[in-house]
C-alpha cells in the first residue's frame, strides 16, 4: 500500500520570512513533505473511518478543501489562522488539494471519482461508487 505525501504552505508566511531570513529556504526540506500537515491522511485507504476524519470542520462547516497551518504556527508571533489547503505531492505533481469525498463513479488510479470537485483516484486501487477516500483535484 502507497501513500501520498501531503503538506501545506501558507504563501503569506512564505512571503514575510524570506524577507526577514533572505538566505533561508522557507519552500522545501521540511516546509514541503517533512512535517506532514496532513498526519493521517492515508490516500490508499477507501472508507477510512468517520470518527478518526469527519467531514465537517470543529465549527460543523464542510471541509472542502481539507485546510491546515504550519506546524507550531506560521512563525510571526500571532499564531497562523490559515486557509491553505492541504496539497498531495503526486510524483513531479506537488500542488494538488487533498479532498476526502464519497465517489459518484468508479475510477481506477488516475481516473475522476467526484464529478463535482473533479477530485483523481490517487490510491492504488479501483474506488467504487459510495466508497469515501481520499483524493487529489488538480491544479494548474
Amino acid at each position: 500500500m502507497a501513500n501520498l505525501a501531503t503538506y501545506a504552505v501558507n504563501p503569506a508566511t512564505l512571503a514575510t520570512r524570506s524577507g526577514e531570513v533572505p538566505n533561508a529556504d522557507f519552500t522545501d526540506g521540511m516546509n514541503r513533505g517533512g512535517c506532514n500537515q496532513g498526519v493521517g491522511i492515508c490516500t490508499d485507504v477507501r472508507d477510512t473511518q468517520l470518527v478518526d476524519w469527519s467531514v465537517l470542520d470543529q465549527d460543523g462547516a464542510t471541509r472542502a478543501p481539507q485546510n491546515s497551518q504550519h506546524i507550531g504556527g506560521n512563525g510571526l508571533g500571532v499564531g497562523d489562522a490559515s486557509v491553505t489547503p492541504i496539497n498531495v505531492i503526486n510524483g513531479v505533481d506537488i500542488n494538488d488539494t487533498a479532498v476526502y469525498e464519497v465517489a459518484d463513479q468508479v475510477a481506477a488510479n488516475g481516473a475522476i471519482y467526484h464529478i463535482g470537485t473533479g477530485a483523481i483516484n490517487v490510491g492504488t486501487s479501483t474506488i467504487q461508487i459510495g466508497e469515501r477516500a481520499w483524493g487529489a483535484i488538480p491544479v494548474a
